[in-house]
């Protein structure tokens, strides 16, 4: 399989996060007047402007790609094993709000569950006392949901969990 070199066909705005796409050499197409046709309609227009999944995406060659990810190959030269969005908006891939990350680095970043009924993450009502967990590990039963909240927080600390982590999205 063939690496692409995505810088040939698209310009990174760090700045903004925007991509978009540069003109093409007639080596591109199967016919050669095509690349005029294409270069027309689409070089310097915006790139990988449609959402999946809350992210922006586009093609390249019949393959689809999240933008953050070929920003993030583009900038760097290797493919990142996740990129979390730093702020949480998945569709902001300015290069500041970029982290190269791994599966538990993204879950310490995550916003406080929806269906959470005590207010503070990671705290939940138990036989009338608040219990506390962080990442499955139990800290602890407390008589109040802040003394839990406070508790959780500490070991959020202590196991380095990113400060947003938690937080109202």
């Amino acid at each position: 399989m063939v690496e692409v070199d995505f810088n040939e066909f698209l310009h990174y705005v760090p700045e903004t996060g925007k991509l978009f796409w540069r003109e093409r050499a007639p080596i591109w197409f199967k016919r050669r007047q095509d690349h005029k046709t294409w270069n027309k309609r689409f070089s310097g227009k915006e790139a990988f402007i449609t959402p999946l999944e809350g992210y922006l995406a586009g093609a390249l060659f019949g393959k689809t790609y999240y933008a953050h990810r070929v920003i993030w190959k583009m900038v760097h030269g290797y493919w990142p094993n996740k990129v979390d969005h730093d702020n949480r908006t998945r569709t902001d891939n300015r290069l500041d709000n970029l982290v190269d990350s791994n599966s538990i680095g993204n879950n310490q970043n995550l916003p406080m569950r929806k269906d959470n009924t005590t207010g503070y993450t990671g705290v939940s009502q138990h036989q009338g006392k608040f219990m506390a967990i962080i990442a499955t590990r139990y800290i602890g039963m407390f008589n109040t949901a802040l003394d839990a909240h406070h508790a959780y927080e500490a070991e959020k600390t202590r196991l380095g969990f990113h400060a947003k982590h938690g937080l109202a999205a």
